[in-house]
C-alpha cells in the first residue's frame, strides 16, 4: 500500500463467478479478492467497490478504479484510508 495523507494505492487481482465474496492481503499494497458477481455490465466492479468499503469501514464514493476496468488486474486508490 503506497500512503499518504489522502490515499492509499492497492494493486487487486480480482477473480469474479468465485463461490463466495473473500479478500485475502497478500503484500503491504496487493490484494486478491474473490467476487460472487460475474464480469458483466460492471457487475463484478461494483460488488468489488463494495466489498473493499466495508473491508476497510470506508464509503464506496472514497474508492476509485484508476486501471483495470476490464481486467481481473486493477489499479484502486482508496481516500482517507487508516492504514491496516
Amino acid at each position: 500500500m503506497q500512503k499518504s495523507k489522502e490515499h492509499a494505492m492497492f494493486y487487486i487481482t480480482c477473480i469474479p463467478n468465485a463461490k463466495r465474496n473473500h479478500i485475502e492481503r497478500i503484500t503491504d499494497k496487493d490484494l486478491k479478492v474473490w467476487i460472487k458477481k460475474p464480469p458483466e455490465k460492471g457487475l463484478a466492479n461494483e460488488a468489488l467497490i463494495a466489498l473493499l468499503a466495508e473491508y476497510f469501514d470506508i464509503s464506496k464514493s472514497q474508492i476509485k478504479i484508476i486501471k483495470g476496468h476490464t481486467s481481473r488486474k486493477k489499479l484502486l486508490q482508496l481516500y482517507n484510508v487508516q492504514p491496516t
